[in-house]
């Protein structure tokens, strides 16, 4: 497994997360169409890196002898299928521009909310599961 790449890709969607807000934060009507095309790419590259995850990391730690791994494989596995239902949802609703732009303050808020989700899972994969996933399979970069 290639830990330094999903490290990289956790950086590089928190970019595309703060893009979004920047071009939030200049209005949604005025740059529906260019925060669309950001959701766009940021949800395909979502769903690649847990693509990844789902074929790598958690087989890996699912199938460990120590069942603290097990378990805590079990539990982020679980939480993100979760957490993917609320931000699938999320970019299905705000699926266009139109979209966006029609309603520019439930996007804003429902984009706070997922955005922070996602903020807390990332952060909560490079300091716990992350180390824990290297440290189980013996990674040494």
């Amino acid at each position: 497994m290639d830990f330094k790449s999903l490290y990289d890709d956790h950086a590089s969607i928190l970019e595309q997360v703060k893009y979004l807000r920047t071009l939030v934060s200049q209005g949604i009507p005025n740059n529906a169409d260019a925060i669309s095309d950001a959701l766009h790419t940021v949800t395909a590259d979502i769903r690649l890196h847990l693509s990844i995850e789902d074929a790598n990391i958690y087989p890996a730690l699912l199938k460990n002898s120590d069942p603290t791994v097990r378990e805590l494989a079990s539990k982020y596995q679980m939480d993100m299928g979760q957490l993917l239902v609320v931000y699938q949802s999320f970019a299905n609703k705000y699926a266009s521009a139109e979209l966006i732009k029609n309603d520019s303050e439930g996007f804003r808020s429902d984009a706070n909310m997922v955005f922070q989700a996602l903020f807390e899972r990332i952060k909560a994969e490079n300091q716990n599961l992350y180390p824990t996933a290297m440290k189980a399979i013996g990674y040494t970069s």
